[in-house]
């Protein structure tokens, strides 16, 4: 029996072997000339949207490129170039800026993609989180039945599914779920060595620019900026997971003691407004770390509050020296660092931007 035998994988020597039919390849400089040819300047650009005057550089010649670039090997760059036969007018050094506008505006949505994936998967692993915990809660209290009954049994299953469904839905969305702007940007920015506008008769080059001068143009976030983002969207959502959960905790905890009424009124008071400031301070993050929402100008007053909070736990962990205490406030002390830390880092990027 004649076993089925697998197609032989596509080398780079290959490939560049394939690309060389169609494209110049300079195999010292490991540079593949992508060549371009359009009758017309308009060819390039939207000119169905926006400014009639001022349209922009077409999306599709961007993913034309950049289906261009998944044939090339990682090893090779390329080099663009753009030959008009007649440019309508248009000065090409003009079509140049509008190529890196373009490519510049797709990096601006694709953080902006990025950050709502991240709190989406942070609330889904929380959302898991949280169910996963009411499943522990009600198994101890006995809220399903009886150990080892069928009901016990039949919802901690249903629970436990849910809250790994939640989790790992977190994992997808922020892992296996990729961005095809980000990608078709990003390969672009690191795989060009440089883009040229010809004439078409003389093949004269009329505007050039290296991929360097282009990487230089982008406005890349430092790694402050970075960890200062995922510190504050890391602990606004604690801050609301703490709320939620500190406050039925107290319910619990009142209702199944054996205090006076007005003991546990007293107790629930002061709980939901530990709670509700909890809670404000999570949403007013979150606003922040999307950059809107009339909760985010909240954020600075509560990172002053939290602040005097962290100064007083600290002092307090020191003073007590108390193994419970001071786990308790170590936990509290990241968070709350993490949220002023953020606050901070996001509203003095906000000054300077203004």
């Amino acid at each position: 029996m004649k076993t089925k035998k697998n197609p032989p994988s596509l080398s780079p020597s290959r490939r560049i072997e394939l690309l060389s039919h169609y494209y110049r390849i300079d195999p010292e400089k490991r540079i593949v000339y992508v060549e371009l040819r359009f009758p017309k300047a308009t060819d390039l650009l939207e000119e169905d949207c926006g400014i009639k005057e001022n349209p922009m550089f077409s999306q599709t010649i961007l993913e034309k490129i950049g289906g261009i670039y998944e044939q090339i090997p990682a090893e090779y760059s390329a080099e663009i170039e753009f030959e008009i036969e007649d440019y309508q007018g248009y000065d090409p050094a003009s079509l140049l800026e509008k190529f890196n506008e373009v490519l510049e505006l797709n990096n601006y949505q694709r953080q902006k993609i990025k950050r709502k994936k991240w709190l989406q998967a942070v609330l889904l692993a929380l959302s898991g989180i949280a169910v996963l915990a009411f499943m522990g809660v009600a198994s101890l209290h006995h809220w399903f039945g009886e150990d080892g009954s069928e009901s016990e049994a039949l919802w901690t299953e249903v629970f436990d599914i849910a809250g790994w469904v939640f989790v790992w839905e977190a994992v997808t969305v922020l892992f296996l779920e990729p961005n095809p702007m980000g990608v078709l940007g990003l390969r672009i920015l690191s795989r060009t060595s440089g883009i040229r506008f010809l004439q078409k008769e003389s093949g004269g080059v009329l505007a050039e620019e290296v991929g360097r001068s282009i990487v230089a143009k982008w406005e890349g976030e430092s790694l402050l900026e970075k960890s200062s983002k995922i510190a504050l969207l890391l602990s606004s959502t604690a801050f609301l997971a703490v709320g939620f959960g500190s406050f039925l905790s107290s319910l619990l905890c009142a209702f199944s003691s054996s205090w006076e009424a007005w003991q546990v009124g007293l107790f629930l008071a002061f709980s939901f407004a530990s709670s509700v400031f909890d809670v404000l301070a999570g949403a007013s993050g979150i606003q922040r770390y999307l950059g809107r929402g009339k909760l985010r100008k909240l954020s600075l007053p509560f990172a002053i509050a939290i602040s005097a909070q962290l100064a007083v736990y600290v002092f307090l962990s020191f003073y007590l020296w108390d193994a419970g205490f001071t786990t308790q406030a170590v936990l509290t002390t990241i968070v709350q660092a993490g949220f002023v830390f953020g606050v901070i880092a996001n509203t003095v990027k906000s000054k300077k931007a203004s």
